[in-house]
């Protein structure tokens, strides 16, 4: 895959495993526990994420996603424990603004993805499983079986009838970071570190 095909919309090839190498994405962090440098070199996977602070209606989510693909596409990153990527700084700021609305800031990474695996997915398959697991109080805004929902995430299915939603990378091998900024969400604005 060039640094074309990932940066292209219409090009995008979801649900399908990739070699990837000398492609250029980005990363963002809300909290870091550990702040990146320009030009330092990283490896995923990591140790395991900690989706304790989530509700447990997305705990249950992840659980049964995590499930799936040990069961159908082991080779593929897992979500606990690859680096979350998006194409583009567009792709960066809609996920921001979808899964973020408070006043914080972010640390945004452009990240160069040296060697390794990397899937695109439609994170909006997650959200929708998880709203099938949440409370009653929460409205649905689709009408898919749970099972549909997880199979949907990993085949790299549309979410919306009209393309992909929300896009997200997992990515499993060596990279560098090439800078690091900082971004306001409240003035959707980056400032240069």
């Amino acid at each position: 895959m060039s640094q074309a095909d990932c940066n292209n919309k219409p090009k995008l090839n979801m649900g399908v495993l990739n070699d990837v190498s000398g492609v250029i994405v980005y990363h963002v962090v809300r909290i870091p526990k550990r702040q990146y440098e320009v030009n330092e070199p990283f490896e995923f996977p990591i140790s395991e994420r900690d989706f304790s602070s989530a509700p447990s209606y997305k705990q249950e989510a992840e659980n049964l996603l995590e499930q799936a693909r040990l069961n159908e596409f082991p080779e593929y990153p897992s979500r606990k424990d690859c680096l979350f990527v998006a194409r583009n700084r567009e792709d960066m700021d809609a996920w921001i603004h979808y899964k973020y609305r408070d006043d914080c800031d972010f640390v945004l990474y452009k990240i160069l993805l040296e060697k390794g695996k990397l899937i695109w997915l439609d994170t909006e398959w997650y959200e929708g499983a998880a709203e099938l697991l949440a409370p009653d109080n929460i409205v649905l805004t689709h009408n898919k079986t749970l099972p549909e929902c997880i199979s949907n995430y990993w085949n790299g299915v549309p979410y919306r009838k009209n393309g992909y939603g929300l896009i997200e990378g997992l990515f499993y091998g060596t990279a560098k970071i090439l800078s690091k900024d900082k971004y306001q969400i409240r003035n959707r604005k980056i400032i240069k570190a």
